[in-house]
């Protein structure tokens, strides 16, 4: 174990205050949508074993009726279940040369200051990746491969299906990012794939590989942060969906209504007050009060940008100077406000209850410290002799979970031609 000195402990100690001093600003700035999610839901503080809720899912019970002499029914049956949500690690590193390593410990303020802009900037990267996370579905998936891909060049899905993460395009690709390949079948086709310096294009969407495929991926085929198949925290993709099979929360619903979330197929009709009635109405019928229910509606602003248009032909004047206007800055459904949510699938927009929401945290997010409380440590190199560069870890360990799926509602595959997206918002025609 190396040892701190008193020297090490102090520069520690001010790049700590830092960190812990702009984290908060980062989320907001970088995370809006994580923040408000972050804020409304319940916190619960877990060990490494995570989780555990007791949920009763059922009531099964026999009325009978008859003659005053008659055998009365079988006894009510209660059905519980456990809920079981763990923490998933999500991490970052920062590696610094052992240069640049003396000049930190030895306090130089213009290493700290670099160190400082450039550990501010990872943060904000790590809170915007959070952020898309959670639209996903917690496999992990930041881009799908489209039809006519070779070995080398990948064409990504521009084409919105109601599938999560199908229509990201080249979005969400960086250069010196490593990433797995799967097929659409969930099996690891390739590992430790990068795309080259330059070779991301995200008007045409399409990404040039550093190395050569076996063969030409198909089309459904879909890439992984490396390492990180179904380790992904859990968002809303997960969390509020119909129709599930297999297992969800460690609790197995095939043909267990109770725990699906109210939901919509909207077939690629373009989104509407129709569409939007039937979503709340099956709600309805679902929590047995025949009421709309109000709901945060997170949904990307390409769907609310459309849902505003028929808005247009309203002519009015604003309240104060009477100045003429023809534009909606918000949009809502009777009292439910619709939420921009950037991340989210073009063709996709939740109805969510926030409060049922539970932050299940083993680790804050910040940096990782060993049994030494050492911020930086020293690579043990190929040989094993140590090497002359020294690495943080930066993140956090945590999950989201829901108590009542019923409580949600979920819309898909709305129609998105014509509209600003996130897979053609570069495009300059």
């Amino acid at each position: 174990m190396a040892v701190q000195t008193a020297q090490q402990v102090a520069v520690d100690a001010v790049l700590q205050a830092y960190l812990d001093r702009n984290v908060t600003d980062i989320v907001e700035l970088a995370s809006p949508v994580r923040k408000k999610v972050d804020a409304a839901a319940t916190t619960v503080r877990v060990n490494q074993k995570g989780r555990e809720k007791a949920v009763l899912n059922d009531v099964r019970m026999s009325i009978k009726a008859g003659p005053s002499n008659m055998d009365y029914p079988i006894g009510v049956e209660y059905q519980r279940a456990r809920f079981k949500t763990l923490p998933v690690d999500q991490v970052a590193t920062y590696e610094i040369d052992r240069a640049t390593y003396e000049d930190y410990r030895q306090n130089r303020a213009e290493t700290l200051s670099s160190i400082a802009e450039e550990m501010d900037l990872m943060m904000r990267a790590f809170a915007q990746r959070r952020e898309f996370f959670l639209a996903g579905d917690g496999s992990g998936k930041v881009a799908t491969v489209g039809a006519g891909s070779s070995t080398t060049v990948i064409n990504f899905d521009i084409v919105p299906n109601g599938i999560p993460a199908k229509a990201y395009g080249a979005s969400q690709i960086k250069p010196g990012v490593e990433y797995d390949l799967y097929t659409s079948a969930d099996v690891l086709s390739a590992a430790g794939l990068f795309f080259a310096d330059g070779g991301v294009d995200p008007i045409n969407n399409t990404g040039l590989l550093t190395t050569t495929l076996g063969g030409a991926p198909a089309a459904g085929a879909y890439f992984v942060p490396g390492g990180s198949y179904r380790q992904m925290y859990s968002g809303f993709a997960y969390l509020f969906q119909g129709g599930k099979t297999g297992y969800w929360e460690g609790v197995l619903t095939t043909n267990k209504a109770e725990y699906n979330t109210p939901t919509v197929n909207a077939g690629g009709q373009e989104i509407s007050n129709y569409w939007i009635e039937r979503m709340l109405q099956k709600q309805a019928f679902r929590i047995g009060t025949g009421n709309n229910s109000t709901f945060k509606i997170f949904a990307s602003p390409t769907q609310i940008s459309i849902y505003k248009t028929p808005g247009w032909n309203m002519f009015r004047f604003a309240a104060k100077d009477e100045t003429y206007n023809t534009a909606f800055k918000n949009a809502r459904y009777e009292d439910s406000v619709f939420e921009p949510f950037p991340q989210c699938d073009p063709d996709a927009m939740y109805g969510v209850q926030l409060s049922d929401i539970v932050n299940v945290v083993q680790t804050e997010m910040g940096p990782f410290k060993g049994a030494d409380n050492m911020l930086f440590r020293q690579k043990q190199g190929s040989n094993q002799r140590g090497k002359g560069e020294f690495y943080m870890q930066y993140g956090c360990s945590d999950n989201l979970t829901i108590n009542h799926p019923e409580q949600h509602v979920v819309g898909r595959n709305f129609d998105v031609a014509g509209g600003a997206t996130i897979f053609n918002f570069q495009a300059t025609t």
